[in-house]
């Protein structure tokens, strides 16, 4: 286990330039759904915190609902609905 520790800060502070890209290619993703999550989320929750319409309970449920999923499963359910043979996996993305 240690020599692994070892290992792993080799690669980050020895400069490698294939672990740097795949590190800026993450901070990338997220930081690009953290926006648009925000972005999106806040405003949405306020207005559903706000109003009261039709089938309000039912989209605080769906929400709860969303919200008790581990986000493995999430990751799994788009990597599905992404792939090749998935259903949106002829989009090419």
């Amino acid at each position: 286990m240690l020599s692994g520790a070892e290992q792993a800060l080799r690669l980050l502070f020895g400069g490698d330039a294939a672990l740097w890209q795949i590190i800026r290619l993450s901070l990338y993703v997220s930081g690009a759904a953290l926006l648009l999550s925000t972005l999106l989320g806040v405003p949405l929750g306020a207005w559903l915190g706000m109003r009261r319409f039709p089938g309000r309970r039912l989209a605080v449920a769906l929400l709860y609902t969303g919200m008790g999923f581990p986000p493995v499963v999430i990751g799994l359910f788009v990597y599905l609905l992404l792939s090749r043979s998935g259903a949106l996996g002829g989009l090419g993305w």
